[in-house]
């Protein structure tokens, strides 16, 4: 029998970050949508997945080499 698996999407709410922190050289300030998801598998339990932001924004350096 297959293991059942269920997801919920959860509204983060948005989040306003500066534009440069995205696209090198960007001026102002943007709003960026997040989203959390909770899933229950019948194996492994809950699972949390948060889409947070692209590691090349966290870290700008590695994105750069």
């Amino acid at each position: 029998m297959p293991a059942r698996l269920r997801v919920t999407t959860v509204d983060a709410s948005p989040f306003t970050m500066p534009k440069g922190d995205l696209l090198y050289g960007a001026q102002g300030m943007v709003t960026v949508p997040s989203t959390v998801a909770v899933i229950e598998h019948a194996r492994h339990g809950l699972i949390l997945f948060d889409t947070g932001i692209n590691h090349h924004v966290a870290d700008p350096d590695a994105a750069e080499a």
